[in-house]
């Protein structure tokens, strides 16, 4: 539409504009149509791309990871006194029962500082200085952590508390000064003997360590007032061998097993009680990991059922400016919904997605060893009976027996007793219909040139140039209404110019006749 100022209507007295707009109105309306057209296909675009997200979600989640056993393979372990130990098992933990003795558990090198006082015999403060203690020019500390030498050096305008802050960043100790007790407080970061640590004074330095009341000798005498406790190893017995470890968790083939307490001693015998690690398959993860891929099944397919079998929308245009003027924006937005909810009612593409969901658990079957042919049904999954379903949960598969699902609770936990009496036939019925549901899907969202993006279950690239198209579409059906807008402003205006030029010959005349 053209932008030109125009003045119209000065002589006729017509308004111009109405008219102009009046003339013109049929193809305008074409415009507002196909612009609604491609507004409507933008949303369309915006749920396909929001569907297929999850899709694709599902394809490269919970769908992948249900095509390898190893989903089924996780297995927990239980240690029989709870007090010496806990247990938790890898899937390549070996099924049976072990033997476990706790020797020792690990501990962490502790100094616990005699205390510092002033010549008066007062506790020192945090902010005391070295001076204070009578170093004015300051020293510095060896300090010696698992063999490896560290030369803390100090001056002495140093605090107590920068002294500890010194150590803790020269060796990696753990260092503090506790001004209520007065006293130093520092440990090894980590347990275990290999965090063992000496305190003494440094090269040219005099009976520092002995004034700050931190000095541990080489053999783990500590200054008169302090305590230092060594670092231990944990040190346990698993089916007769012997372990070490500087912590207290020890991973040994596929179990992780964190010392808690020390077994009984049995003095009169010299003997340790032992205890059992009993490790089996994790029935319960397994069966939650099943219901958690049919809900998120369940989630997709009903939303793609909801979509297909939405309301028809086709009644509901897109709001015109002037509309939406006059309306809440609860309302706009209600409106708008409805159809956006009726965009891909009964849409093809979208109905064979839905048909490769369906069919992916309906129709597979699965025959074992001794040539026992199971379904989703031998293992109590099911969907509900048409009339008892919800709209649009018609394809929706329950468990029979799961506690969470009150449709089917009450009923015989088939799956539950199938997983106690033969999980390897479970994961082998799930992992091969998983392959076959991941291979079709895959094969759907192989992309089409000029059609389909890989990874998409629809002609994303087809439905974008449709509406370039409607753009191009758009341009030119404006170009060709503005041209035709000038052309009737063109005619109005010479009508204008002839009223003007008859109005001029009727002044002249008029002058004659009165001359």
């Amino acid at each position: 539409m053209s932008d030109t100022l125009r003045m119209t209507g000065l002589l006729s007295g017509l308004d111009t504009t109405s008219l102009v707009s009046a003339l013109v109105s049929v193809k305008s309306a074409k415009i507002t149509k196909k612009k609604n057209e491609q507004t409507k296909l933008s949303w369309k675009q915006e749920k396909w791309e929001s569907l297929n997200s999850e899709i694709y979600s599902f394809f490269k989640g919970s769908l992948d990871k249900f095509t390898m056993s190893t989903a089924f393979n996780t297995k927990a372990s239980k240690v029989a006194d709870s007090n010496v130990a806990t247990a938790t098992a890898a899937s390549t933990a070996v099924v049976g029962t072990q033997s476990l003795v706790v020797k020792s558990l690990a501990k962490s090198a502790y100094l616990t500082g005699s205390e510092v006082k002033d010549s008066t015999g007062k506790k020192l403060a945090a902010n005391a200085t070295l001076s204070e203690l009578g170093y004015g020019s300051g020293g510095s500390l060896k300090v010696t952590v698992g063999g490896t030498e560290h030369t803390v050096d100090l001056s002495g305008s140093d605090t107590l508390s920068a002294v500890a802050s010194k150590i803790k960043g020269a060796t990696g100790l753990n260092a503090t000064y506790d001004a209520n007790n007065g006293r130093f407080f520092i440990n090894a970061s980590e347990s275990g003997e290999e965090q063992n640590f000496t305190i003494e004074d440094g090269t040219g330095t005099s009976g520092l360590a002995g004034t700050l009341g931190i000095s541990v000798a080489s053999d783990g005498t500590a200054e008169s007032g302090a305590s230092y406790i060594a670092g231990s190893d944990a040190n346990i017995i698993l089916n007769g061998a012997e372990y070490t470890s500087k912590s207290n968790t020890f991973n040994i083939n596929g179990l992780s097993i964190t010392a808690t307490g020390v077994s009984a001693y049995d003095e009169s015998t010299g003997t340790y009680k032992e205890t059992s690690i009993t490790t089996d398959k994790d029935i319960d993860s397994i069966y939650d990991s099943i219901v958690d891929f049919l809900d998120e099944y369940n989630s997709l397919i009903n939303k793609m059922d909801a979509f297909y079998n939405a309301k028809d929308s086709s009644d509901y245009d897109i709001l015109s400016s002037e509309e939406k003027s006059s309306m809440s924006d609860d309302e706009i937005e209600s409106w708008e919904k409805k159809i956006k909810d009726g965009l891909l009612r009964r849409d093809d593409t979208l109905d064979n997605v839905r048909s490769l969901f369906t069919s992916a658990l309906s129709e597979f079957s699965y025959k074992n060893n001794d040539g026992t042919t199971y379904t989703l049904s031998s293992f109590g999954i099911n969907t509900l009976s048409y009339f008892k379903a919800a709209d649009n949960e018609k394809h929706a598969y329950h468990i029979d027996g799961n506690a969470d699902d009150s449709e089917t609770s009450g009923l015989e936990d088939k799956l539950r007793a199938a997983l106690v009496d033969d999980p390897e036939n479970v994961t082998s019925f799930f992992t091969k219909m998983a392959q076959q549901f991941r291979t079709n899907l895959d094969k759907n969202m192989t992309g089409i040139a000029n059609t389909r993006s890989k990874y998409k279950v629809y002609n994303d690239k087809e439905l974008q140039t449709e509406y370039d198209d409607m753009t191009s579409e758009i341009k030119k059906m404006e170009d060709a209404l503005s041209a035709l807008e000038d052309k009737y402003y063109d005619q109005f205006a010479a009508m204008e110019s002839a009223l003007a030029k008859l109005q001029s010959n009727q002044n002249a005349v008029s002058q004659l006749l009165y001359m």
